[in-house]
């Protein structure tokens, strides 16, 4: 039986690009979280209200999803 390591090595590549996007996910999940508590100081810096920096947080999520949707 012969094995194919080059596919096995790009399972294991997309795997591990999954498993990166999931703790960026978790990442800005945090962030939003945090935001909507109290203004970081990056968000005073940018002049941006908690509200619109959770907001931001929120589309940069759901472009970050729309990746993961299409991967197979």
């Amino acid at each position: 039986m012969v094995q194919d390591f080059g596919w096995q090595s790009l399972q294991h590549r997309r795997y591990l690009a999954r498993l990166s996007m999931l703790f960026r996910i978790h990442h800005h999940l945090i962030e939003v979280s945090r935001a909507a508590e109290a203004p970081t100081f990056r968000q005073m810096n940018q002049g941006l209200t908690p509200l619109q920096s959770g907001l931001g947080c929120i589309h940069h999520l759901q472009g970050l999803l729309l990746l993961t949707h299409h991967w197979r």
